[in-house]
C-alpha cells in the first residue's frame, strides 16, 4: 500500500502478498484491480461488526465421483473392462474436480452493510485465523 494513502497517525500492520488487502492501525482496506473492473473498500476498525471464515465446495460433485467409482467396481466384477475403466476414470475426475472446487473465504462485514469478501486461496485455516486475530487485536487496541 502506498504510504501517501495512510491517515494521520496510521500505520500498516500487515498486507497480503499481492497488496490487495491491507490491515492498518485504523482500518482494513481492500483494493482489487482487474481487467474491466475495480473495487476499493475501506472499513474503519470500529465499524467492523463481524468476521467470518468459511469455505464453499460442491459435495454433489464428490457424490457423482463416488457413484461412478462404485459403478466401475461393479463393472469390474462383471468383467466389463472398458466400462469399468471408463466409470473409474470419470469417478476419479469428479473427485479431483471436487477437491479443486473447495474455496476458503473471509467475509468482513461492517455495521453499515458493506462487506469485504476475500478469496483466500492457498492459505491454511491457521493462517486465516491468525489474520482474523490480527484484525480483532487491532480493533481492540483502537477502541482503547
Amino acid at each position: 500500500m502506498d504510504t501517501n494513502q495512510l491517515l494521520k497517525n496510521e500505520a500498516e500492520i500487515v498486507s497480503s502478498s499481492n497488496q490487495q488487502v491491507t490491515l492498518t492501525t485504523h482500518r482494513i482496506i481492500y483494493d482489487d484491480k482487474q481487467i474491466g473492473k475495480s473495487k476499493y473498500t475501506s472499513i474503519m476498525l470500529e465499524k467492523i461488526s463481524s468476521i467470518e471464515v468459511h469455505y464453499r465446495s460442491w459435495p454433489q460433485i464428490l457424490i457423482l465421483g463416488i457413484i461412478a467409482i462404485a459403478a466401475g467396481l461393479v463393472f469390474a466384477g462383471q468383467e466389463e473392462e472398458q466400462a469399468s475403466l471408463l466409470c473409474g476414470g470419470i469417478g476419479l475426475f469428479f473427485c479431483v474436480l471436487y477437491l479443486l472446487s473447495r474455496k476458503h473465504f473471509i467475509t468482513i462485514s461492517s455495521d453499515g452493510g458493506t462487506r469485504i469478501n476475500l478469496l483466500s486461496s492457498g492459505l491454511k485455516r491457521e493462517a486465516l485465523l491468525k489474520f482474523v486475530n490480527q484484525i480483532d487485536q487491532a480493533k481492540d487496541e483502537r477502541g482503547r
